[in-house]
């Protein structure tokens, strides 16, 4: 059965959610690093980074990025 959703219910539902982020009654994720993928820790004061422009292709039109090292995003 379908039952109309007024504008009030509409709004309610982020209304809700935000205040239970806020208040901090939302379920917590893990940390944003997890230790998967992380290098090593960088230190000192000398770094060998390289800047170049490439050619890349993501959304089926060739593009112009910058890369760092080779990466993209820089």
């Amino acid at each position: 059965m379908f039952h109309a959703l007024s504008r009030r219910r509409f709004v309610q539902g982020p209304a809700m959610g935000g205040a239970a982020a806020t208040l901090g009654l939302w379920p917590r994720r893990a940390a944003a690093s997890d230790g998967f993928g992380a290098g090593a820790v960088l230190d000192g004061t000398e770094f060998d980074l390289q800047i170049t422009e490439a050619t890349i292709n993501i959304t089926g039109a060739p593009r112009t990025a910058l890369t760092l090292n080779g990466s993209v995003p820089a």
